[in-house]
This record gives structure tokens, sequence and C-alpha cells, in this order.
């Protein structure tokens, strides 16, 4: 079955974390970062990110070109979202909710409209069923920018073709922060880097499953 090609997006600081453990959020990225960033999306058919990062963050996830905005993605199985986040308010572009067959409806209720809703699994959203429903409606590039946990869900099932990761100089110093453990790193290849104000911005790809 056919899936879009998917890369993978993140900043986190210098010592490896994602965000501190505060309510607020720590922010990495300074303004010629987020224009690159933004230019990213402009070159996606659709963007993803889990519901923990539409509550925590409230991203509104658009381009620098508003024709160009990607069509927004994201799951859930419960009904623990706001349908006031900039996520669903912000941008003319599609927006597309995936919960559980048992929460469809009351997600379509909560959302009044602001999204279309799909439900895809019993008890739990698959990634790969994601992929493979988005790939069905036509989607064929996706980009993720998501909090560690969405991020390994999809690394653990080998879903991610490419990735961008910026590095802060920053370290927070905070052992209750949110990190990402690696363990896929062997099957990727760092293939640039950049300097993107103070980011060090890597990017890479999937290795060969063949070795010579």
């Amino acid at each position: 079955m056919g899936r879009p090609e998917v890369l993978l997006k993140f900043a986190r600081s210098f010592d490896g974390c994602f965000d501190d453990s505060s309510e607020t959020r720590f922010v990495f990225s300074g303004p010629e970062d987020k224009l690159a960033v933004k230019q990213l999306r402009s070159e996606y058919q659709a963007i993803f990110v889990g519901a923990e990062t539409i509550r925590k963050d409230n991203p509104s996830l658009l381009s620098n070109i508003a024709e160009k905005d990607p069509l927004k993605v994201t799951f859930t199985a419960s009904t623990e979202i706001n349908p006031q986040s900039r996520f669903f308010t912000e941008g003319k572009a599609r927006k597309i909710v995936y919960t559980t067959f048992g929460q469809q409806e009351k997600m379509r209720e909560l959302l009044q409209g602001k999204a279309e809703v799909f439900g895809l699994g019993e008890t739990e959203v698959a990634p790969e069923d994601l992929l493979a429903d988005l790939f069905q409606r036509g989607i064929q590039s996706l980009l993720i920018e998501g909090g560690p946990k969405t991020i390994a869900q999809f690394l653990e099932r080998d879903l991610i073709d490419s990735f961008r990761i910026a590095i802060s100089p920053k370290s927070i110093l905070d052992n209750l922060a949110p990190r990402l453990l690696l363990t896929h790193a062997t099957r990727f290849q760092f293939t640039s880097s950049e300097k993107i104000g103070e980011l060090l911005v890597l990017s890479g790809k999937r290795q060969n499953s063949t070795s010579s």
C-alpha cells in the first residue's frame, strides 16, 4: 500500500530537549529559521502535528505563501482538543482530524465543520493507516512537525524518509524536559548542514537498505 513521502522536522536544544518542563513553550527558532520553515511548508501538500502539540504550542502551521498553505492533519484518540486552536481557525487550507471509530461523531459535533473527521481505528490511530489514507486522498508529500511522542511513533514504524533538525546553542538543563531517543538513527545519514541565525540545521535521508 502506498504512502506519502515523509519529512520529519523538529528543533531541539544543545542538550537534546524539545522544550522545558514549564507550561510556557521554550522558543528555539529566531526570525530567520521561522521564515525558512514557512517556505518549507509551502513545498509540501500536507503538514502533520499531534494533538498534544496543538494543545501546548497552538501552532498556525501556515506557509509564507497563502495559496500554498498545506493541508493540516492531526490525530487523537480523545476529544480533548480546542476547536478555537489556531490549527482550525487560521488559514484557508483543509483540515483533517483522524480519531477512533468510537469518537468520530463526538469529534464532528465538537468541531462543527472546522475540519473533516475520519475514524481509522478501534482504540488508536496507527500512523501507517493514517499515511495510507492520506495517500488514497491524493497526498504524496507530508511534513511532520511534532513533539517527541508523535515523532517516536513514526520512527518506530520506519515511516520517515528524510529529516531536518534545527539545533539551538541553548541548553535547557532540565531533567524533566521532553527528549527523543533516536533509536533508529543508524537508518539515516546526514546530507547537509547550514547555519540559519543561531541555529545549526542538519538535513538527511533514509539510508539505502542495501550495503555495498
